[in-house]
């Protein structure tokens, strides 16, 4: 047991003020499980123990959303037994062909548009025909050459996005790019995380705005630590360019973080499938819109999406649960199908690359330590990643 007093009151209350027990078809489900979830939130608040590391973000009884801004999924506070393990509800969640999963994510972000609502144009933030929001982070000079390449590729994509129309009155302007950290390409493994959309993010440079958000610890209303899904890039990244180490020893992400993106520290490359931002008031994924953008810059003519791969050129990509969306990446060869974690060959027209497909970075009831770190380690070493 160590360091007694890990931001639990935080975390609790922020939790139990984003219960909506009026939403029947969440998680919460009943107003019942709010009371249960307070009740037991204010318990545990005033024992204040916390029982290991990287457990700020499970807490409850019942795992339930704490919706914030500028993230790309439905976050959940689960359930922590007083033995340090993670209990989960019965059943499994696996895949099955073409890359279906039984128990579904709910989602990548807090909210989805409702379908029958249509868009109005945020404030421009361009000026011309190839402008976009470029990244101003200082790079290595070993990474200027791709920092530059990447560049160029958004304003292509941007010059053919302004040609275009798209559904609920998004435009090129609302594009959210996205790429690498600074010394991604100095890692022993360059790893690649792909999701699906962003939040509340229209207009601006992913990298570049989350990048600040990590150095401050905050994201949204939430800290790095109590962030599932950003905390779980930092872990896994860690794990792998550091001799698979054990879980246990793994530092708070709000640690590692001190050393991201600097020389000897940790990188990794992000990129959504869509580049439009959700902007709605809904909890579920925008699949619509996400397809549309999608379709528009993944066919034969033309796949941006696999051109942005090229150019990161990972060593290992781990997708979350993009379902058949998968195939948009490029040509996908079936390795295994697994409960926890499928394994691909994703082939573009420069290379073949090794694709892990997991479950969403922030499913309910889903193990931080066996259903995402465990898995991706023992199949990292299976494949003779090192």
């Amino acid at each position: 047991m160590e360091n007694l007093a890990r931001k639990w009151p935080e975390v609790r209350m922020a939790t139990i003020l984003a219960a909506d027990p009026s939403n029947t078809l969440g998680p919460i489900g009943a107003t019942s499980k709010m009371f249960k979830a307070v009740k037991d939130s204010l318990r545990w608040t005033c024992v204040g123990l916390v029982l290991g590391k990287r457990i700020a973000n499970y807490g409850l009884d019942y795992s339930f959303p704490m919706g914030n801004v500028s993230s790309h999924i439905y976050t959940y506070a689960e359930k922590r037994s007083f033995t340090g393990n993670l209990e989960e509800k019965s059943g499994k969640c696996g895949l099955t062909p073409p890359n279906k999963r039984f128990e579904r994510t709910r989602g990548t972000s807090p909210f989805a548009a409702q379908p029958n609502v249509i868009r109005t144009a945020q404030v421009q933030r361009r000026d011309g025909d190839d402008m976009y929001p470029e990244n101003n982070l200082v790079y290595p000079v070993n990474e200027i050459v791709k920092k530059s390449e990447l560049d160029k590729h958004f304003k292509k994509w941007y010059k053919i996005a302004k040609k275009m129309k798209f559904i609920k009155n998004y435009t090129a302007d609302d594009i959210v790019f996205d790429g690498f950290y600074p010394y991604y390409y100095n890692q022993k493994v360059k790893i690649l995380f792909i999701g699906r959309e962003a939040l509340g993010m229209t207009g601006q440079n992913y990298i570049e705005t989350i990048f600040q958000a990590y150095k401050n610890n905050s994201i949204g209303n939430k800290t790095l630590d109590s962030y599932k899904f950003h905390n779980l890039m930092f872990y896994i990244t860690f794990g792998i360019n550091n001799n698979y180490i054990n879980w246990a020893k793994i530092p708070y992400a709000s640690e590692i973080v001190e050393n991201f993106g600097v020389f000897g520290g940790i990188s990794f490359a992000f990129m959504n499938i869509s580049k439009f931002s959700n902007e709605s008031n809904a909890w579920k994924a925008d699949w619509g819109l996400i397809d549309n953008f999608v379709d528009s810059f993944s066919n034969d003519e033309i796949n941006l999406i696999s051109e942005e791969i090229d150019i990161l050129d990972p060593d290992l990509i781990i997708t979350m649960n993009l379902e058949e969306r998968i195939n948009k990446l490029g040509k996908i060869e079936v390795i295994e199908y697994g409960d926890r974690l499928s394994k691909y060959y994703l082939e573009t027209n420069i290379r073949k690359y090794l694709l892990f497909d997991t479950f969403h970075f922030s499913a309910p009831n889903k193990s931080s330590e066996k259903d995402y770190y465990k898995e991706i380690i023992s199949e990292c070493k299976k494949m003779g990643i090192v």
